[in-house]
């Protein structure tokens, strides 16, 4: 299958949003047909006549202006993307010191390590940090915490898979998930709950879908140590999450959040980039993100966010959904209360076109 623009889309389609690609133009030096973009990210669907496990992908562009260039396949239908980078300006064209590890690359503006394996057992916590397809993980410690035996209430509903993550620090890990079953569809809507500290997992549980009607499920574990505590809660989007009790006092949802329909949802974020998708016509609505307004009115349709210039970067902002019933993905935290949001790795962000080094 090919495209060359110039055509009539016929397995390939043309890229789009439109919002995000110009009109078709012609060089007339080449006589070839090209689309300029001016947004990202911009899809393009292929329609292969049955499933392959593998897809060999060749792309021919230009790039004056981009510090990166990747491409994608979407995994599923839940907006999961396998990215595979292409051109990379910010480390083909970087001046740091430069040091490779079994194919690990270590850039330094000033350098201060030697090595890879001494830059990881030694990550400064005061050093900004940029990763580039390295999931960088440190060990987690809060300077000043204190525990607490407060039981807080986090009522805000939510539709589905989700992952969170608790603090501890000498203190038991106390987290109670109030669950339904919305039955909406007929299919398994059993829920696999799974916990992990330091990359070790602590529980791994089935909850079997005759068993949850109006159900509550109550993690309770000592010993923990310091640090970053993961929870996984992975289930069909039949299953409502309709509160969670915790001990913790910094507790947060990573990546993603789908709170369900209820009035007047109030999120806390310090993503620099969000994107908001309504399933149906009833997440359909005008959302404030800090100081911006944003129209979500076409269902299944992808609405994006990105700070800009002239915005603190990563700054924690307010998130207010009149109505709920839409999912939010984005590149930083979510908490449901100001006051128990952390980012474990605020010093560590994922190098993008705008990230500024």
């Amino acid at each position: 299958m090919s495209y060359n623009f110039s055509d009539k889309p016929t397995f390939i389609s043309a890229l789009e949003p439109a919002g995000r690609v110009w009109g078709r133009e012609v060089n007339l030096k080449t006589n070839e047909t090209y689309q300029r973009i001016n947004g990202d990210p911009v899809y393009f669907t292929a329609l292969a006549p049955r499933s392959f496990d593998k897809a060999k992908v060749t792309l021919e562009y230009l790039n004056p202006e981009q510090s990166i260039v990747e491409l994608g396949v979407e995994k599923n239908a839940e907006n999961n993307f396998e990215i595979k980078p292409l051109e990379n300006k910010f480390i083909n064209d970087s001046d740091w010191a430069y040091l490779n590890e079994d194919n690990n690359i270590l850039l330094q503006k000033e350098k201060q390590f030697d090595s890879v394996g001494d830059f990881l057992a030694g990550i400064p916590q005061d050093k900004k940090i940029a990763t580039y397809h390295y999931d960088l993980k440190p060990e987690v410690k809060i300077e000043n915490y204190t525990p607490s035996n407060t039981i807080q209430t986090l009522d805000t509903k939510l539709i589905g898979t989700h992952e969170f993550n608790a603090y501890v620090e000498d203190e038991d890990l106390y987290v109670e998930f109030n669950f339904s079953d919305l039955n909406l569809k007929p299919d398994d809507d059993s829920i696999i709950l799974k916990v992990s500290k330091g990359g070790n997992e602590v529980i791994s549980e089935k909850i079997e879908d005759e068993d949850i009607q109006d159900f509550s499920k109550l993690i309770e574990l000592s010993s923990l140590g310091t640090g970053l505590v993961k929870i996984n809660i992975i289930t069909s989007n039949d299953i409502q999450i309709n509160n969670i009790k915790t001990k913790q006092q910094k507790f947060v949802a990573k990546t993603k959040v789908y709170p369900a329909e209820q009035e007047n949802v109030l999120l806390y974020s310090d993503s620099s980039d969000l994107n908001f998708r309504a399933w149906t016509t009833s997440g359909l609505q005008e959302i404030t993100v800090g100081a911006y307004e944003i129209a979500v009115n076409k269902v299944l349709k992808l609405f994006t966010w990105r700070e800009t210039e002239n915005d603190k970067h990563r700054q924690l902002k307010e998130l207010i959904l009149p109505k709920g019933g839409l999912e939010i993905i984005g590149d930083g935290y979510f908490a449901f209360q100001e006051n128990i949001f952390f980012d474990p790795y605020q010093n560590i962000e994922r190098l993008q076109n705008y990230s500024d080094m």
